[in-house]
Order: C-alpha cells, then structure tokens, then sequence
C-alpha cells in the first residue's frame, strides 16, 4: 500500500518557506536597486531640463554667450557621466525620453561648439535610441492591433521603467511586444511588465525570455496577469535556491506545468519538485517529462498507478486520499 512520505512532505515544507523567505529577500533586493537608481533618474532628468534650456536660447546665446558655452559643457560632462552610471548597473542603451529630440534643429551650432567628431555622435547615439524606441512602439502597435492613443499607458510604463531600472524604454517595450504575441491585452501588460523586468535583472535574464517565461507560467496555471509579482519570484527564488536555471524552468514548466495545474498543483508546488529532482541530479527534461507522465498514468483508468489507487485520480485531493487508503 502506498504511503504518504512524511520526510518527504517535511522536505517540502521547508522548501515552500524557504521560497517564501527568498521572496521577500528579493522585493526587499529589487526595492534596493530602485533607490540605487534614484541618483541615475535625477542625473537623466538634469540632463534633459538642460538639454531644453538650451534648445530655448537663440543662436547667439548658444553661441556668443559665456552662459550658452558653459550650458553646452555641463551637458556634455552630464550625457558622460550618465554613459559612465549605464555601465556601472550593466545597462546598456541608457533611457530613452524626451531629450534626445530637444536637439531638433540644433545639429549646426553643436557641431561648430563641440567637435564635429564629438558632436556627430552624440547626436547620432541620441537620434539612434529615439529611433529604436519609436520602431519598437510601432511593432507593438502592430501586434496588439491598437493605436497609438491607445497605447498611451503602456508608452508610459516603457518610458518610467526605462527611467527608474537597468533597461531602456526601447527593452521595456520589447517586453510588452513578447507579452502581446502571447495574446495579453494591454491591461494584462501593464500588470506583468514591471515584475518581469524585476525577474530579468534579478536573474541576468533577458527581458524578451523573461517575458515568455512568466507569460506561459500565467497561462499554464491559469493565473490572472496581476499575480505576476507573485509568478516572477517564484522563478525568480528558484534559480537561488535550488539547481534549476532559466533554461531548465522554460524546460520543465512547458513540460509538466499544464498537467500539474489540471491536478491542482500551484505553481509554487510544481517549481518545488522540479527543483527537488534537479537538486537530485535529474535534467529538467527527464524530470519533467516523468512527472507528466505520473499524472497522466494516474488519470487514466488502464493505468498502473491509477489501479493500485483502485480508481482514476485527477487532483490533488483525490491523489492524497487514494495515497492514504
């Protein structure tokens, strides 16, 4: 007669609390790196108010005036320092805001003032992450099927992250791209790109991967959107606290985590085995693909695990009952 493995349940037990003390330290680590990010908002924001001013001067002042040439330095030191910060956290493209189209009409006089070396690719690298950022709306507009009005929100939410996290808005809407080729509505973007551009930077992940993985998860479990905080951390916990790795999550989850969810497993409990039988050695392939197999062989009534249990088992409820007669 099969039995419920009490040490077995223990283990568990001290995983599922253990995930839960890892996921605090996690919001506790991402709240950390926004306030490490204040210094790097401000710097940007410093930049982009001068950038305007000087876009507001005349011709003369820019050029004639000691106030125009010194303004011209300081934003030339701060785009420096911003550049020096962006590699500093890893992040690569910088933001992406207003700024960079201040300098509409300006090529000239920068390029006289600057350097035409100099001043030619600041201005490039402006335009160009302005340009990246505007084709990048457009392919979401295109796969959402929406307006740009009506994608408003969503520019925002690009624009604020791309400002207060270790990606551009240009990786933001990337993300927001991967997640409406998955069939989200905007609402349902909105509520899952901040928490998996947390679950990018906390696991070095991409955010298009990123974005695929806690996408399916959502579906797999039939999770609404707004627990992507929770789906996020729990991946997230998974990659520290046990074998497992992105890799093996996309692996296993594609696998095991449609029929774990149809027998009432949460996502925390699936993540949990996989890891355990990770820690244990086995391939997430292999692990996952046995488990789905248990479950199948227990709801299908020819099944040798479902005729030891005397009857089909389609639940966890069932499962537990059947484990204990």
């Amino acid at each position: 007669m099969i039995r419920l493995d009490t040490d077995q349940a223990k283990k568990e037990q001290e995983l599922r609390l253990q995930i839960q003390e890892k996921t605090k330290a996690l919001k506790d680590s991402i709240r950390q790196d926004k306030s490490a990010s204040g210094s790097m908002k401000q710097l940007e924001a410093s930049l982009r108010r001068n950038i305007l001013r000087y876009r507001e001067m005349t011709k003369a002042e820019r050029e004639s005036t000691g106030a125009g040439r010194q303004l011209l330095k300081t934003i030339q030191a701060q785009d420096k320092e911003v550049k020096k910060l962006n590699e500093s956290i890893g992040r690569s493209q910088g933001f992406v805001g207003n700024y960079a189209r201040a300098f509409n009409g300006l090529g000239r006089s920068i390029l006289q003032l600057s350097g035409v070396a100099g001043g030619l690719a600041f201005i490039t690298n402006a335009f160009s992450r302005v340009k990246d950022f505007e084709q990048a709306q457009a392919d979401l507009q295109a796969i959402t099927g929406k307006t740009s009005i009506e994608l408003a929100g969503l520019t925002k939410q690009a624009k604020n992250l791309g400002e207060t996290t270790q990606f551009s808005a240009t990786e933001i809407t990337k993300l927001q791209i991967e997640l409406g080729k998955l069939g989200f509505t905007t609402e349902q973007i909105t509520n899952s790109t901040e928490a998996i551009s947390n679950l990018a930077a906390a696991t070095g992940t991409e955010l298009s991967r990123a974005a695929k993985l806690t996408g399916s998860s959502l579906r797999a479990f039939n999770l609404e959107a707004t627990e992507s905080e929770r789906v996020a951390a729990v991946l997230g916990v998974a990659t520290t606290k046990t074998a497992l790795d992105i890799s093996q999550l996309e692996t296993g989850l594609s696998t095991v985590g449609p029929v774990a969810s149809s027998f009432g497993f949460s996502i925390e409990e699936t993540v949990a085995l996989l890891g355990q039988l990770s820690n244990a050695g086995f391939d997430a392939s292999s692990s996952a693909t046995a488990t789905r197999n248990i479950l199948l062989n227990l709801a299908d009534a020819n099944g040798s695990l479902a005729q030891q249990l005397g009857k089909p088992v389609t639940n966890i409820s069932e499962l537990s009952q059947g484990l204990k007669n």
